[in-house]
């Protein structure tokens, strides 16, 4: 029952996609880390509005899923995660691959796992721009690749 009073406040907590994109999201690197640094604080109401349109379903899944040890583990954090650098590809058209590197960063990358510190990540992340702001397009959950 807990569980599923969580998961509802949880999904209740993310707006829906109406909200407009915060500023800051007239470059790639603005977007990416604006993002990186909304995620991994757990604040999921700033990373949808970074986020474009088709991948607001991956964050509600992050949100749903989160166990009340995640929870707990969340509010007992002391330390803030740090980017310590973001690297900013741009491909053909509106589109670029940002690849940021995290230190000190709380990961819960795996469903039914619980989440554990990290000294180093890295993050890689696609965006698109659309109408002048770029937005991170996900087709999964961002991993990290350390």
């Amino acid at each position: 029952m807990k569980k599923i009073l969580l998961a509802l406040l949880a999904a209740a907590a993310l707006p829906g996609c109406t909200e407009s994109a915060p500023e800051g999201t007239d470059t790639p690197e603005a977007c990416a880390t604006g993002f990186v640094t909304a995620f991994y604080n757990f604040d999921f109401k700033r990373s949808l509005a970074l986020c474009a349109d088709s991948s607001d379903q991956w964050l509600r899944l992050f949100a749903a899923n989160l166990s009340e040890d995640d929870v707990e583990d969340i509010r007992a954090l002391t330390s803030v995660p740090a980017i310590d650098r973001c690297k900013v590809t741009r491909q053909a058209g509106d589109s670029a691959t940002v690849v940021c590197e995290l230190s000190h960063v709380f990961l819960l990358d795996t469903i039914g796992s619980r989440g554990h510190m990290a000294d180093e990540a890295t993050v890689t992340l696609h965006l698109v721009k659309s109408e002048g702001l770029w937005k991170v397009r996900m087709a999964d959950l961002p991993r990290s690749g350390t």
